[in-house]
């Protein structure tokens, strides 16, 4: 009786692990890591509002991952002919289809739902930022000793942080393809009309594609190559390679710099980042903005006491209408600041030059650098918009209406799976979600564009339930416990007899 209870017990708890953990109310769960990248002593800092901002920015890259496969109309802006979008689009457009598309998600601001390239623009300025927030930090405070550790601390986890469970997730990923159970690029009628992912190779013999994983994991680790990798596996994985590369970078400009007046860091950060452009490294370019944002908050929160000693007082702006005047002038500029960066983000991929309200951003675009940044220009101006809107989020705090958007509950844990629904979207996309939506148009039909919607929500429900629940497993059961494996590893290989290292 005794062991059955037990196994009742047992088989309870392994059942309540299966449920997603907003649905599991223990209080351990409060406790739970936060392991997205960079995100170790993150979730400690004032600015919570960022790490809603990543995890929502993941949902996004997810939906547009989804809908590309689908409807073309998203690379295209409102107002743009078929005729017009046919000459930008090198692949193709069905007129028909394109002229019976929604053009819901082609509206400026809109269509930030389903911007993926100026969600990955944010990934990336807010990974510079986390990285260098905490050591810049104690380098104003003259904690040497502490900046050294911290950035060997983080230099010697970030391979294991990023890549182990890659390795995980690509290795899963080969497994079903070998089973052919993947729809490995499929390139049919119904079966993602628009976008199609190159397929991988499937072996006869399973050695033969644990080989080729082998390789695709080797090459995901060649730190030497600067090109976009794509690892046929999970092509949406590339950012993980950009993200170390730069992540190392980084940490060495970081030790470089940290012992330099603020100003003259400042200087040689802007720097940096006009000679990454020059150089065509938009990605590295985005984490110095990171990097650049995390020293001028510093200097703002130095100062903050004494700003608000000196704060404008209701009484003080009524007295003296200039006052008030400069008051509000200011808050209406951040509005209008606020208002661009999402004009910006909105960019369209394609045809941007023939999109009205967008035609004279690509004109005065550089073109020398514009077709560097990611796929011929469509990065741009949405990297731009994303260094606006990261940079308001991050020293605008009076009546700012962001951080009431991004430190919701619904954001914030998306932002504690964010890396999970970023690793395991993909699989589930090509397991069976692009698969699902020709049965659910087989329901409801795709004559008119009623029909055509219903039956692409229906589908969508489906898939964004799948990917949220098995982004918080893999957060749970697979990221989590490699962050710990990471800590424990380090304090095991530590030379802890040495102390502190000191600088001279």
């Amino acid at each position: 009786m005794a062991s059955t209870l037990q196994s009742i017990k047992l088989t309870s708890k392994a059942g309540l692990n299966l449920l997603p953990s907003f649905l599991i109310w223990e209080s351990s769960n409060d406790q739970s890591v936060d392991s997205s990248p960079g995100a170790e002593v993150f979730h400690k800092t004032r600015y919570t509002s960022l790490d809603g901002l990543r995890g929502v920015a993941a949902f996004c890259v997810f939906t547009y991952h989804t809908i590309y496969a689908y409807d073309v109309a998203i690379f295209f802006g409102n107002g743009v002919s078929y005729s017009t979008a046919s000459s930008c689009y090198e692949w193709g457009i069905n007129e028909k289809q394109y002229n019976q598309r929604s053009r819901l998600l082609q509206l400026p601001l809109i269509r930030i739902l389903v911007m993926g390239p100026s969600a990955v623009a944010m990934f990336f300025i807010i990974s510079g930022f986390v990285l260098t927030q905490r050591p810049l930090r104690l380098a104003r405070d003259q904690q040497w000793d502490s900046v050294l550790n911290t950035l060997s601390s983080a230099t010697f986890r970030r391979p294991l942080r990023l890549f182990l469970p890659l390795f995980v997730a690509t290795f899963v990923s080969m497994l079903l393809t070998y089973l052919n159970l993947m729809d490995n690029g499929l390139d049919k009628e119904d079966c993602m009309t628009y976008t199609h992912e190159p397929a991988v190779h499937v072996a006869r013999h399973f050695s033969a594609q644990f080989v080729h994983w082998l390789q695709v994991v080797w090459q995901s680790l060649n730190v030497w190559d600067w090109s976009l990798y794509m690892p046929p596996y999970d092509h949406h994985l590339w950012t993980i390679s950009v993200e170390f590369r730069a992540s190392m970078a980084l940490f060495l400009a970081t030790l470089m710099l940290c012992r330099l007046r603020s100003w003259v860091r400042l200087l040689i950060v802007c720097l940096s980042i006009a000679y990454s452009v020059l150089w065509f490294r938009w990605d590295m370019a985005l984490f110095l903005c990171g990097m650049f944002f995390a020293e001028t908050s510093q200097i703002k929160n130095s100062r903050a006491s004494a700003l608000a000693e000196q704060s404008f007082k209701e009484p003080l702006l009524q007295q003296n209408w200039w006052l008030l005047t400069l008051f509000l002038s200011s808050r209406l500029l951040l509005y209008l600041l606020l208002l661009f960066s999402l004009y910006l983000i909105s960019t369209p991929g394609s045809c941007s030059a023939f999109t009205p309200g967008y035609s004279f951003l690509a004109y005065i675009a550089p073109k020398s650098l514009s077709p560097h940044f990611w796929y011929n220009n469509m990065q741009f101006h949405q990297s731009i918009g994303a260094i606006l809107f990261v940079a308001l989020l991050i020293h605008w705090t009076s009546l700012n209406p962001l951080p009431s958007i991004f430190n919701t509950r619904i954001a914030q844990y998306l932002g504690r799976i964010s890396y999970g629904l970023y690793i395991v979207h993909g699989p589930i996309l090509h397991l069976f979600g692009y698969r699902l939506f020709p049965v659910m148009w087989s329901l409801t039909g795709r004559d008119t564009s009623i029909r055509y919607a219903t039956g692409w929500l229906m589908a969508y429900t489906i898939i964004m339930m799948a990917v949220i629940w098995l982004a918080d497993l893999f957060n749970r059961g697979i990221d989590e416990p490699f962050v710990r494996l990471a800590r424990r590893l380090e304090k095991k290989v530590l030379r802890k007899e040495e102390g502190l290292i000191r600088l001279s």
